[in-house]
């Protein structure tokens, strides 16, 4: 469980984010989307530690202060899948997962199954700098699912990657939903009421929303926010939305 109370991250005179409270469960697949600018990665990083917190916010995973975790155990708390990322070495994949299995208390079995679900047998020897940027996407994602982690992260996981590869990563991360609790952000809406059962919607560095796809999908909220007007064609797997700059 995420617990959250008067989180307010500034960069000079502007204030980036701001949550004055959130609490998001232990498990659930979890869309966090919003217009450009409106405080996604600073939400996630500061949930990833990677961002300073203010001295005056709560912030809890599990119970306990994030702040309180050490290294070990953040490494086997948390998983994420950045939207970039460079290693300091060129390495190869297998060494990169190697790497990110020592991290874990996970057997060698785990690393086989997660190249095995990400497709990367055969990617095992290549070095990272020759990788596309959608096979590197894909040894992320193997590198965060390999720890079983209470909470993974996935800052727009998609965003390199082909149409069925992309899916591919949406189901696998929605799947890990089930049994763990996954934010991801994305920016594709059509995937995020097709797949997902809860939202975090931010505008301007605010909360605007959090709750079930079914609430937001008709609120004007969702038009406001990103300042278009949406045609919602209802399907039997989700929602289609079409985006115009005029309500007609």
């Amino acid at each position: 469980m995420i617990d959250i109370t008067n989180l307010i991250i500034t960069h000079g005179n502007k204030t980036c984010l701001q949550i004055d409270a959130l609490q998001i469960p232990q498990k659930g697949a979890i869309a966090l989307i919003g217009p450009n600018g409106s405080g996604k990665t600073t939400l996630i990083k500061s949930l990833t530690g990677i961002q300073k917190i203010n001295t005056q916010a709560k912030l809890l995973i599990n119970q306990k202060a994030f702040a309180d975790y050490n290294n070990k155990q953040r490494a086997q708390l948390l998983g994420y899948i950045p939207q970039r990322f460079n290693p300091c070495w060129n390495q190869t994949v297998e060494e990169l997962l190697a790497l990110a299995l020592s991290r874990t208390i996970a057997s060698s079995e785990v690393m086989i199954k997660a190249c095995q679900q990400f497709e990367l047998m055969e990617l095992l020897k290549r070095h990272w700098n020759i990788l596309s940027g959608g096979e590197q996407a894909r040894v992320l994602a193997a590198m965060a699912f390999m720890g079983d982690p209470a909470l993974l992260i996935a800052d727009e996981p998609g965003a390199a990657l082909d149409v069925k590869h992309r899916l591919q990563l949406i189901e696998h991360l929605v799947a890990y939903g089930k049994q763990q609790l996954a934010i991801i952000c994305l920016h594709e809406l059509d995937l995020v009421f097709r797949y997902f059962e809860k939202i975090i919607l931010l505008d301007q560095g605010k909360l605007i929303f959090y709750g079930s796809t079914h609430d937001l999908i008709n609120n004007p909220l969702l038009d406001q926010t990103f300042g278009v007007f949406f045609k919602r064609i209802k399907q039997d797997e989700g929602y289609l939305l079409y985006p115009k700059l005029s309500n007609p």
